[in-house]
């Protein structure tokens, strides 16, 4: 449990001095209104499900999953502070109560919903009972507050514009509908290659960390392919000639956008439908990977990118063999070579258990197929860099360059 005793003492005088009307009053819905602030939970990516104001300058936000549990405990919240007279310096207490689960993520803040800051740990702490209690100062503009850092669709439409814009040849293309009807979009550099690679990002909506190293590890291949084909000769232009680069970086747009903690708008984890098919958002996958095969194509390598409490990779077991084999080993151990990968442990998982889609591609294509998890608290520094690492030792691996 976090401790901050100027805060907790905070905490406690607050809630002791609440007017007894105020903690009698059952929770009410968002967007609620203490008077001198307003707490609302309708931007997209937001979850906060009933507030109950105990005073002018302190609430209690109930956050309820988007399904009953079972539910994997990823406690996602994302709402807005504002106060209502913008002349307003002073603070205001908010109190998460989970109706399942425990506090899992260090808040981040925000003022326009782009640019986000991690709120300092003496403005929040983490109770026995699992609750979290952060102090904020959201100012003339208002405030974000977000479980991490709140990516929605907005950023995915950015960076499939700023991408396409840098980067020749880069296309996007829509491969299929969620089950609420939002575009699932894919891009391929190499139309004509015989071999791609694929890489999947954001099953599980609340796994930033994962959708981080996803646009890191995608911007470093497709700048390393932009500056390699500059001489259309090289080895390394050839490799990328050769081998289409297949991103889709959120497959899971229903969750993103409603601030879910884990599953499609149908309830489902998709990273649980790599067998069945059932949801339409893996279908999209499936059908996209029946058509680059039957074009003639052949896959090499499939990323599939989470984040959990920890640095992890997920890799086929020593059993499993691989084509290329022992690709795990010699790309992983080749990044902690460099010297500027962050730790990590790699975890070697049967591919037999469960329908995943690590499982899945294992089985049907026999190639590497690793689910890479980025941990929760890792910097943002350290993922940008690891990224860097990771995607020129997955070139090298593969043949191209030098390698």
């Amino acid at each position: 449990m976090k401790r901050f005793p100027t805060l907790a003492a905070g905490v406690a005088c607050l809630l002791a001095t609440a007017p007894l009307a105020y903690a009698q009053d059952a929770a009410g819905e968002l967007p609620c209104d203490t008077g001198l602030y307003e707490i609302s939970a309708d931007h997209e990516g937001a979850r906060a499900n009933a507030c109950r104001v105990f005073n002018p300058r302190g609430v209690i936000l109930t956050i309820d999953p988007e399904d009953p549990p079972p539910i994997n405990p990823s406690p996602w919240f994302g709402f807005h502070v504002r106060p209502r007279n913008a002349n307003e310096q002073g603070t205001v207490v908010v109190t998460l109560r989970y109706s399942t689960s425990r506090h899992r993520y260090a808040p981040r803040t925000s003022v326009d919903g782009r640019e986000w800051t991690p709120l300092p740990e003496r403005q929040w702490l983490v109770h026995e009972d699992g609750r979290a209690t952060m102090e904020l100062k959201p100012g003339a503009e208002g405030l974000f507050v977000s479980a991490q850092e709140n990516l929605g669709l907005d950023f995915y439409a950015e960076w499939r514009r700023s991408s396409a814009e840098r980067f020749d040849r880069l296309q996007w293309r829509i491969i299929g509908e969620s089950r609420g009807g939002r575009p699932i979009f894919a891009s391929e550099t190499a139309p004509d290659a015989v071999r791609y690679l694929l890489f999947i990002g954001r099953q599980h909506p609340p796994e930033i960390p994962g959708a981080l190293m996803f646009k890191a590890f995608a911007e470093r291949l497709l700048e390393d392919r932009s500056v390699a084909c500059d001489d259309p000769s090289s080895a390394k232009c050839a490799f990328y000639s050769g081998h289409s680069l297949v991103f889709i970086p959120n497959l899971n747009p229903d969750g993103v956008a409603l601030g879910h903690w884990r599953h499609n708008l149908e309830g489902t984890d998709l990273n649980r439908d790599w067998g069945t098919f059932a949801q339409p958002e893996t279908r999209a996958v499936r059908d996209l990977v029946d058509s680059l095969e039957d074009s003639g194509k052949t896959i090499a390598v499939m990323l599939d990118f989470h984040a959990t409490w920890r640095n992890v990779f997920y890799v086929p077991t020593l059993e499993d063999k691989t084509h290329p084999p022992a690709f795990a080993t010699r790309w992983l151990r080749l990044a902690r070579a460099s010297g500027s990968a962050y730790e990590f442990e790699q975890a070697p998982r049967s591919s037999e258990n469960t329908t995943i889609a690590k499982n899945y591609f294992y089985r049907r294509f026999g190639v590497p197929a690793i689910t890479v998890e980025t941990g929760d608290d890792t910097s943002r520094d350290e993922i940008a860099s690891t990224a860097r690492v990771l995607a020129d030792a997955l070139v090298q691996v593969l043949g191209g360059g030098n390698g």
